[in-house]
């Protein structure tokens, strides 16, 4: 009886702890991933549009800060495919601390972080249509994500 006790007392202990944090937040009207203040970092990408000829592309782009990670990649198409970028955990002094991976790499095109710069590479484009991308940056609790479109011409 007195182990059942002691668990339950864990239990209701973490469950006290993610009450108030979830109270003290909704108290304050704010969230961790909210902007209606402004008070979110911006990621700060030199451009929000990005003209590419058909042939073989390779672009760089800065951006102000290196707390980011590459979310997702939509390619507008037919199809409207999106491309989720996924997570990985680290340790660090003990604590465990999540990043999305720095490639994504899918059939004609290649996104990748490189410190603060985001490059994109493209394949020649031969499709006879023009090619649209939107990619995500995503940033950590405190930076407000934000899109870059790219549109490579048809050949």
């Amino acid at each position: 009886m007195k182990l059942f006790s002691m668990q339950f007392a864990k239990v209701l202990r973490v469950d006290t702890i993610v009450c108030a944090v979830m109270l003290v937040f909704s108290l304050s009207g704010c969230s961790l991933f909210d902007d209606s203040d402004g008070k979110l970092q911006q990621i700060g990408l030199e451009e929000e549009e990005l003209h590419l000829s058909a042939a073989a592309n390779v672009s760089l782009l800065n951006t102000k800060t290196t707390g980011w990670g590459i979310g997702l990649v939509k390619v507008i198409d037919d199809d409207e495919t999106t491309y989720q970028n996924g997570f990985y955990s680290k340790q660090v002094n003990e604590n465990t601390y999540y990043d999305y991976y720095e490639t994504m790499a899918v059939e004609w095109f290649e996104v990748k972080k490189e410190d603060n710069r985001l490059q994109i590479k493209l394949d020649e484009n031969t499709t006879g249509k023009q090619r649209q991308l939107i990619i995500t940056l995503k940033g950590g609790v405190g930076y407000k994500s934000t899109d870059l479109v790219v549109y490579q011409s048809a050949e």
